[in-house]
């Protein structure tokens, strides 16, 4: 069974929810970037969640103290340097996982005929994907895109930079949250990834490059 990574930052019901849809069958690495460290009761009461609280640096702003939440880029690369497994999981927070999706996941997993494929990826993107530990730990998702967008279509970059592949697969999963904010308007970190990469996401030059539209 893959080990499964989630990252949690607020919306505590939302991640009580994605978990309860896991079960417990799973060793679950959690990564509870709350400014409370919420998910700690949750956590305690459930054996197989590993549950990591992040010391982040606060400071203050005025007459208040500065919260600094690890971005998602940085909190999936510190749940994939716990992973025991060849193969792991991740899943969103705001995302629910059928019964049978990891049964498919690891029939994806135990069927991979072709070496170069290191990732999969759902049909909600980047809210349930899986990756090869080994390679995502020396290849690990780019930091400089904060708080989050943008990092997981840098990681399809990386991987056809790299000359491996990456791979879509229908799973029963679903999208509590709908969206994230942060994308609506301009998406965020668009600057810094056409800074990276001297082109958009989902731009002509993007698409030749990770194979197709995503």
């Amino acid at each position: 069974m893959p080990d499964v990574i989630m990252a949690h930052i607020f919306h505590s019901a939302y991640t009580e929810r994605a978990l309860n849809s896991i079960g417990s069958g799973h060793r679950v690495i959690l990564i509870d970037n709350s400014y409370s460290g919420e998910m700690g009761v949750y956590a305690r009461r459930n054996p197989h969640i590993e549950y990591v609280k992040p010391k982040v640096p606060r400071k203050m702003e005025g007459s208040f103290l500065a919260w600094n939440p690890l971005s998602c880029a940085e909190s999936w690369n510190l749940a994939i340097s716990k992973v025991e497994t060849e193969w792991f999981v991740n899943v969103n927070p705001d995302t629910v996982v059928a019964p049978q999706a990891f049964k498919l996941i690891s029939l994806c997993i135990d069927g991979l005929h072709d070496p170069d494929i290191v990732l999969f990826r759902t049909q909600v993107n980047f809210n349930v994907w899986w990756g090869n530990t080994a390679w995502l730990r020396e290849h690990p998702f780019d930091t400089r895109y904060r708080p989050c967008g943008a990092e997981d279509e840098d990681m399809l970059c990386q991987i056809a930079t790299a000359g491996k592949k990456w791979s879509k697969a229908q799973v029963p999963v679903w999208h509590q949250d709908g969206g994230h904010l942060n994308r609506i308007d301009g998406y965020c970190n668009t600057e810094p990834f056409r800074q990276k990469w001297g082109w958009k996401p989902h731009s002509p030059e993007f698409n030749a490059l990770v194979g197709g539209a995503v």
